[in-house]
């Protein structure tokens, strides 16, 4: 197998060499800005990343000209990072491409015999997690709406199925306590009109389940004066 052709350099080019190649390999954003916050060094991802070219950016390009409107936000942890302090935060902005970006910025100072040379600049792209976090969120205020729903129809459910356990148990008791066949009759007429009204609430209650699972539901007239009579017949019922 043919070896991977590989330039013949001196230990200090060699170390060079391959520090190149890795940090412009990495997907992560790396630069380096000393005291008067100007570029001195960028790898391609953060090149790619602001669309700046490399001979615009290194040893002319302040962090000022590069950041444009957002600079003013990150000034306070600019700042901080000169004074020698660590600095992590997050940031959206807006490439000059055009597209919406969200990032995890630190900043590393470059303390030299207790004096701040500057600070590396590492900024990981993050708007896939972003969005991923986005989704989720979303997904479970569907759930919590979802559970909350079902939670109201559960109980819609007990109410109406109480309801009617009740009245059931109320005209079986008339029923035995009845005397003549004209009241027996009378008993087994409102039992009727119970078992019609409870056919009716389970076939609402249907309804009501396939509304909550239908995500192409469509709009149809229907007959208010039908529902009307249906809530009559069973408040004579109750």
């Amino acid at each position: 197998m043919e070896k991977e052709y590989q330039p013949e350099l001196h230990t200090g080019e060699q170390t060079n060499y391959y520090e190149k190649k890795v940090v412009d390999r990495v997907s992560a954003m790396l630069a380096y800005w000393n005291k008067s916050e100007i570029c001195l060094f960028a790898n391609s991802a953060y090149l790619d990343w602001f669309g700046v070219p490399h001979e615009k950016m290194l040893n002319q390009m302040t962090t000022r000209e590069l950041l444009g409107p957002i600079y003013e936000l990150n000034a306070p942890y600019i700042k901080k990072a000169l004074a020698g302090e660590p600095q992590s935060f997050e940031r959206d902005f807006t490439t000059p491409a055009g597209e919406l970006r969200h990032s995890l910025t630190n900043y590393y100072p470059d303390i030299e015999n207790g004096e701040v040379k500057g600070f590396v600049t590492h900024v990981a792209d993050v708007s896939q997690i972003k969005k991923l976090g986005i989704s989720l969120e979303m997904s479970n205020k569907q759930i919590v709406e979802q559970n909350h729903r079902l939670l109201n129809f559960s109980n819609l459910v007990s109410h109406n199925l109480k309801s009617y356990s009740q009245n059931l148990s109320s005209l079986v008791e008339l029923y035995s306590r009845s005397a003549s066949p004209a009241d027996k009759s009378d008993v087994v007429d409102l039992l009727k009109g119970l078992a019609k009204s409870f056919a009716i609430t389970i076939k609402n209650l249907n309804q009501v389940v396939k509304s909550q699972n239908d995500i192409h539901l469509q709009a149809e007239s229907i007959s208010l004066h039908d529902y009307v009579e249906n809530v009559r017949r069973a408040l004579r019922t109750q």
